[in-house]
């Protein structure tokens, strides 16, 4: 998620999405083939560097979505344990 929401921002190359997510150049590259079999990436290459964009850029409001969904799910899961313990 963290990388989509940064790509939102626009196309950025691997290097810059380490560095944003906090993590290895190889593990962020693992993180971003996935997301690439699944078509939510692009690429574009410069030179050496790869730059890595959305396909999809709606695909994070459908995400921010089903979070909506979830957090809604979860308070009222907790509203009916606090009433059934109560």
């Amino acid at each position: 998620m963290l990388i989509l929401e940064l790509l939102e921002k626009g196309e950025r190359s691997l290097g810059e999405i380490s560095k944003f997510i906090k993590a290895s150049v190889s593990s962020t590259s693992q993180h971003i083939k996935v997301l690439e079999s699944k078509g939510l990436l692009g690429k574009r290459k410069e030179g050496n560097v790869v730059f890595y964009h959305l396909k999809h850029p709606r695909i994070l409001e459908a995400s921010r979505i089903v979070r909506e969904i979830l957090k809604k799910i979860i308070e009222e899961d907790a509203q009916n344990i606090k009433k059934s313990k109560g």
